[in-house]
C-alpha cells in the first residue's frame, strides 16, 4: 500500500504505458489509431516518479510504501497519554497530550522531518 510520507494522501499521478494499434501507411507513419488502451505493457512500480495528487510531493514509488508500526499507548485518567510508534528498523517516535476523564484523545506522531508517520483516535 502507498501512502504519501508528507500528507498522508492515497492517490497518485504516475505513468502507465498503454499499448495502441495504429493504421500505418508504408514507412510506418501513423495514420489513426484504430484500437487504444486495451492492453498495458507497463503498469507504475517502485521505479516509476510517482507524485502525490494532494500535495503534489514527488519521488520513486518505492518512498510511497506505508510503514507498518508497532504502537504502545499508555495513560492515567487526567494525567498524560503516551502514544510510542516503532517502526521495522526499530525506530520510535513519540506523542504526548494531556487528557481529561471523558476527553477523546487523538494523536499525531511525526518522525524527525515533521512526516505524519501515525496518526488515530482512541
Amino acid at each position: 500500500m502507498k501512502i504519501c510520507p508528507k500528507c498522508g494522501g492515497k492517490k497518485f499521478i504516475v505513468s502507465a504505458h498503454v499499448v495502441e494499434d495504429w493504421l500505418v501507411d508504408e514507412n510506418g507513419n501513423w495514420i489513426e489509431t484504430i484500437c487504444s488502451g486495451e492492453e498495458v505493457s507497463h503498469r507504475p512500480d517502485d521505479g516509476d516518479l510517482w507524485v502525490c495528487s494532494w500535495c503534489q510531493y514527488s519521488a520513486n514509488g518505492r518512498d510511497f510504501e506505508a510503514k507498518s508500526f508497532n504502537v504502545t499507548i499508555s495513560y492515567t485518567v487526567n494525567e498524560t497519554v503516551t502514544v510510542a510508534a516503532h517502526d521495522a528498523d526499530g525506530a520510535v517516535s513519540m506523542a504526548s497530550e494531556r487528557i481529561g476523564c471523558e476527553d477523546p484523545v487523538s494523536y499525531v506522531v511525526e518522525d524527525e522531518g515533521g512526516n505524519i508517520v501515525l496518526d488515530g483516535m482512541f
